[in-house]
């Protein structure tokens, strides 16, 4: 985890990293990391975030254990309003520093210069349940990968076909495989 840390954007194919997916909504996609969809929307994208190194994604708690570390790999999920061909895909790759569950407005206070969401987001991700936990997901170092890779050819590398519904863990091999085809 540190060596690719130092090599980025290297990564370490055959390194025993756990990997997850995590779908994202495009909306968030393009202030987060995704400049494509940034450039396809009509207010464009939050640059001040762009330019920063380490951001914050917020969701349920449920996925995740806190403490974990590795990587992930962003899945933009479906948008009727971006142009085809860019969302339901795999976007990019970033490393996984930190997880943290904990109550909105804490989260919020404590990582609100590093992510997209309002408070308001936060708690609707808790349907509208301010004092139940939800997860911080603190990633860096963002790859913006070369290919987009579609939900059939992520089918095609994992055996099965699976909606990207939920966040879910994906062994080396297939981190390699999908590293090598979107790279």
């Amino acid at each position: 985890f540190n060596l690719e840390k130092y090599l980025w954007p290297a990564k370490i194919i055959d390194a025993n990293l756990p990997t997850w997916i995590i779908p994202i909504k495009a909306f968030w996609a393009k202030d987060l990391f995704d400049e494509e969809l940034a450039n396809n929307w009509l207010f464009g994208s939050k640059t001040e975030l762009a330019l920063k190194r380490e951001l914050v994604f917020y969701r349920s708690k449920r996925g995740l254990k806190p403490g974990v570390i590795g990587r992930i790999i962003w899945y933009v999920s479906n948008d009727e309003s971006f142009p085809y061909g860019t969302t339901k895909v795999i976007k990019a790759c970033s490393r996984l520093d930190e997880v943290i569950v904990d109550k909105p407005e804490k989260l919020y206070r404590q990582f609100r210069n590093l992510g997209v969401y309002k408070l308001e987001d936060l708690i609707k991700i808790t349907n509208n349940k301010p004092n139940e936990d939800i997860m911080a997901i603190r990633f860096s170092d963002t790859q913006i990968f070369t290919n987009n890779l579609t939900l059939k050819q992520l089918q095609d590398i994992l055996k099965k076909r699976t909606t990207v519904q939920g966040l879910f863990k994906i062994t080396p091999d297939e981190f390699a495989q999908i590293y090598e085809k979107a790279t």
